[in-house]
């Protein structure tokens, strides 16, 4: 399981981190921190899929680390591109890790942007591919808009999310549907950290997830599968 960070500045070296907000502001706030986090001089990008994007993400940037303000590039592309029947990273983005051996600070945005409850099978095995990389000095982060996970594996594309990746930043947001998707980060009720422990003792008295018996893990039940879907329809996102 991930290690639980309260910010993507704590990403530190070596780090691949998953980073769990609900719209573009919260994003554009977690993309700043992230930068924020970068070792001096070591060369840094986050990626974003449109102008306008960039220009929220830039301004956010403005605010908590000045010097990153250029860092914050367009990518009109996919991050991932088919390669030997897997999902791998495009070429801009393998240069510029490649172009730097000494280690750089690395992110995008637009993972989340194509996939589909009958896609998600590749991307996980893009995240799990990418977790098994060296990586040094070097520091990702992978961010996905809750909004955006298809509301019927939700659940279990968070559970393998969570073991691909080394630390994992929440939403802030407090809504319930978030809350109760965030515990399926960590999957198993014992590894459930302190922050969360209120969601999973409120999702189980209103009874929205049922605990595991043996290797199993958490499951939603029926309420809170309708939940999640009530919120996710709720969202504004074009699936």
């Amino acid at each position: 399981m991930p290690t639980l960070v309260v910010t993507p500045k704590q990403v530190g070296p070596g780090g691949h981190g998953l980073a769990l907000h609900v719209g573009e502001e919260e994003g554009a706030a977690q993309a700043a921190e992230f930068l924020a986090g970068a070792p001096p001089t070591q060369p840094a990008r986050f990626w974003v899929s449109d102008a306008e994007r960039q220009r929220r993400y830039q301004a956010r940037v403005a605010e908590i680390t000045p010097e990153h303000v250029g860092c914050v590039a367009i990518l009109d592309e996919e991050q991932v591109r088919p390669m030997n029947g897997h999902l791998r990273p495009v070429e801009t983005i393998a240069q510029f890790v490649s172009g730097h051996p000494d280690g750089v600070t690395g992110a995008a945005d637009t993972l989340d942007r194509h996939w589909s409850s009958t896609t998600a099978p590749n991307y996980l095995e893009y995240e799990a591919w990418f977790q098994a990389q060296s990586r040094d000095a070097s520091r990702f982060l992978c961010p996905y808009d809750l909004r955006r996970l298809p509301p019927g594996v939700a659940p279990q594309v968070l559970r393998e999310l969570g073991r691909h990746h080394s630390h994992v930043v929440l939403s802030e947001s407090q809504d319930p549907a978030v809350l109760l998707l965030e515990l399926f980060v960590f999957g198993r009720p014992e590894a459930i950290p302190p922050r969360l422990a209120p969601a999973l003792d409120w999702a189980r008295r209103c009874g929205y997830v049922r605990d595991g018996r043996g290797d199993e893990d958490l499951a939603l039940t029926e309420a809170g599968e309708r939940l999640v879907r009530t919120w996710s329809d709720s969202a504004t996102v074009d699936w």
